[in-house]
């Protein structure tokens, strides 16, 4: 998923993946102090997290994805995280998909009504009984054993459908409710 949708995603992780369909999921989480309540805030809903990122911690945080995945977890990768630039894939994902044959599946979210804050990922947050919506899009694969220069390739590649698995959701909400607004919120 995008930076942005953290917030959003978070219920539907905890609410339905997890308590629903049952899945065992571990996120990739970054060692900032943003990361920290993001990890503190998943401990609370017995949602696993490994700490690092493409700045810091990022072969430990590595090799330890690979070892829930390898005991049936599934990991949440935030592609363009920690530093953006925003709605960039990074090839983390793509080197774990090709490391392990996984596909990758990405998703989308936003609300009908919003506010959206100052920060490199626009991430939002929901105005009060504001309606969300999720969107996942098609499976992407990826071969085993690619060079830097392909990974550097697939990951544009993804790139590419997350951003359109965006529009296309995006344009729906606000086809359907074209009179509620996303906006900065207030100061506090």
């Amino acid at each position: 998923m995008f930076h942005e949708t953290t917030l959003s995603l978070y219920r539907h992780a905890t609410q339905y993946l997890k308590r629903k369909k049952k899945a065992d999921m571990v996120a990739l989480v970054s060692q900032s102090k943003d990361g920290e309540i993001i990890h503190q805030t998943f401990a609370r809903s017995n949602l696993r997290s490994v700490r690092g990122s493409s700045t810091r911690g990022g072969t430990g945080a590595f090799r330890n994805i690979l070892k829930e995945m390898k005991q049936g977890a599934v990991p949440i990768f935030t592609v363009d995280g920690p530093k953006g630039p925003r709605r960039e894939v990074k090839p983390g994902v793509i080197v774990t998909a090709s490391l392990t044959g996984f596909p990758i599946l990405y998703l989308h979210s936003c609300y009908d009504r919003a506010y959206t804050f100052k920060s490199w990922d626009r991430h939002f947050f929901p105005k009060f009984g504001a309606k969300l919506f999720i969107q996942y899009g098609e499976p992407f694969f990826v071969p085993k054993g690619l060079s830097e220069s392909q990974m550097d390739e697939y990951a544009k590649k993804l790139e590419i459908a997350m951003g359109k698995n965006a529009e296309i959701l995006e344009s729906f909400v606000r086809g359907q409710y074209p009179d509620n607004s996303i906006d900065v919120p207030p100061k506090l």
